[in-house]
């Protein structure tokens, strides 16, 4: 019987290949029980010789998977986890992945996506002279992946290290408003933005680092009512906008290369960071 293998892949997704092996040996005994319950011991020679030549069917397989929970489901929080800490500090082992991801999008897509992680990629070599561990364009990247100063150094931030990395977040945005426009903005866009304000409200709230709001902590004084909340959101949005206009004056000056490297991501769709050390050395940004 001809199997429909989409259908299998597409209620298999997530699944490592030790449980969709599990799957298909759950159908072979299924199957096997259902054709040959109520037969006595003395059949066993020929119900062996049956099990190779066993027919599942469509039906069969798909019930099995469906009994099946992936740990990707049961573990999904311990796995994101695990993923968003690999971001600096791992490769991956193989393209095929990547690539079998990114089969299933079509180039709109793909050029998006290589667009924002382009963005991010020119901006973060800009300030830091550094790039991601890898990017890949099958999905957007968290923004841990653009960070480059070590968590043990967290307690030395400087309000320039915060504002090089808020522009490096918002590099992404920038670059889709630069190429695609505003009203192509994607979500990635979005969720960068939430990155970025969190940021701002910490240097001005927590630092001390607002033009109204410097040189005290609110979080210590715990007592927001002896300040303005217009006060607070106005030292926020400048950060915001200033770090966005340097992004914006980077991104301009440099969007030859930016579009450079969004074709090579779309061609290549892995990059890693000896591939792009190359690619920027090789291209100077102004």
């Amino acid at each position: 019987m001809r199997l429909n293998l989409r259908e299998l892949a597409q209620n298999s997704n997530g699944f490592t290949g030790a449980e969709i092996e599990q799957a298909a040996k759950d159908a072979i005994v299924t199957t096997f029980n259902i054709l040959h319950s109520g037969k006595e011991g003395r059949d066993a020679d020929a119900l062996v010789e049956g099990l190779t030549s066993l027919n599942l069917t469509q039906a069969q397989l798909l019930a099995s998977i469906r009994n099946i929970t992936p740990l990707s489901v049961l573990k999904k929080e311990e796995i994101e986890e695990l993923r968003n800490w690999s971001h600096q500090r791992a490769r991956p082992a193989s393209k095929s992945l990547f690539m079998q991801r990114a089969e299933m999008l079509s180039h709109a897509e793909k050029r998006a996506i290589a667009i924002h992680e382009a963005g991010h990629s020119l901006v973060m070599w800009h300030h830091f002279k550094k790039t991601p561990v890898f990017i890949s364009i099958d999905n957007y990247k968290d923004y841990s992946a653009y960070i480059t100063i070590d968590e043990t150094l967290i307690s030395t931030f400087t309000k320039r290290d915060l504002e090089k990395e808020i522009g490096t977040i918002l590099g992404g945005m920038v670059a889709e408003d630069e190429i695609s426009g505003n009203d192509s903005k994607t979500v990635g866009a979005s969720h960068d933005l939430t990155r970025a304000t969190a940021i701002a409200r910490k240097m001005v709230v927590e630092y001390g680092f607002g033009e109204i709001i410097k040189n005290t902590s609110l979080v210590e004084l715990q007592d927001y009512v002896l300040t303005s909340s217009k006060e607070i959101m106005d030292d926020i949005q400048k950060i915001l906008d200033n770090a966005k206009a340097e992004t914006e004056a980077v991104i301009s000056r440099n969007k030859e290369t930016l579009m450079k490297l969004v074709e090579k991501f779309v061609k290549d769709i892995l990059m890693n960071s000896d591939g792009l050390n190359k690619f920027f050395n090789e291209n100077p940004l102004s």
